[in-house]
């Protein structure tokens, strides 16, 4: 019923860290890290890192995996997905971040689960709790708050619910979003043909576009030990827990 494409973007001129997608994590290329933990689904149908960089590709190709090579204009890595995407058949895409070398098939089939109950859906993505609220006050970790039916009511860089009496809500945990999206196709190119939304470029963060749209992104938790690399700072930390016991 489903045909699930999965594409990584990673381009090689990130602003914060150049060169991100093969800076080496135990020795590895972080890339190669993101293509062997997707390659453990079980409902994905193909695989496809969108590069700008002939460096990026190679590495990908030479590790057996299948690269596009697409134009180094774009605005953002969704851009840049639906570049490869329109090209294919299918009637999802899924975006996993090139940062994210913790990913596993067990994570993404979590995520791609929610097509069973809810088929049509033109959005999802993944959220977890903080661990630590201070955690949660990092510009670079975006936050989310959801509604009683999991969809995302709103995403920032800020700490929201603003904790203006912390102390009366001992329990509330505070979500993390977890760069990880699934596309209907069809939305997908709307969302690309739509252009940026105010609220987007305030925030600087893609996914405001769709609630700006009027569209619904459902939201689905896990408690696997997701970390994306932000720098050159967050390799030890991910390097600490690659080595430690990682759920299956």
């Amino acid at each position: 019923m489903f045909k699930i494409l999965a594409i990584i973007p990673a381009r090689y001129g990130a602003t914060r860290f150049p060169g991100k997608a093969l800076a080496h994590i135990l020795g590895k290329p972080m890339i190669l890290w993101v293509l062997e933990g997707t390659r453990q689904s079980k409902r994905l149908d193909n695989i496809i890192v969108a590069t700008d960089s002939q460096l990026i590709y190679d590495t990908v190709c030479s590790a057996g995996f299948q690269p596009a090579m697409t134009s180094s204009d774009h605005q953002s890595g969704t851009d840049r997905i639906w570049e490869v995407a329109q090209n294919y058949h299918c009637t999802h895409v899924l975006n996993i971040q090139g940062d994210e070398p913790l990913i596993n098939g067990r994570v993404i089939d979590r995520l791609l689960s929610i097509l069973d109950k809810k088929p049509n859906l033109e959005m999802a993505t993944m959220i977890k709790p903080f661990e630590r609220f201070e955690d949660a006050k990092d510009a670079n970790r975006v936050k989310v708050v959801v509604d009683e039916n999991e969809r995302a009511i709103y995403f920032s860089r800020s700490v929201i619910p603003y904790p203006l009496g912390l102390s009366d809500y001992p329990d509330y945990r505070y979500l993390l979003h977890v760069g990880i999206y699934l596309y209907r196709k069809d939305f997908l190119k709307r969302f690309i043909e739509h252009g940026q939304s105010a609220l987007e470029k305030i925030e600087r963060l893609e996914q405001l576009r769709a609630l700006a749209m009027g569209s619904e992104i459902y939201t689905v938790l896990t408690d696997h030990p997701l970390a994306g690399v932000d720098s050159p700072d967050d390799i030890p930390r991910v390097e600490a827990l690659l080595k430690g016991p990682l759920p299956a």
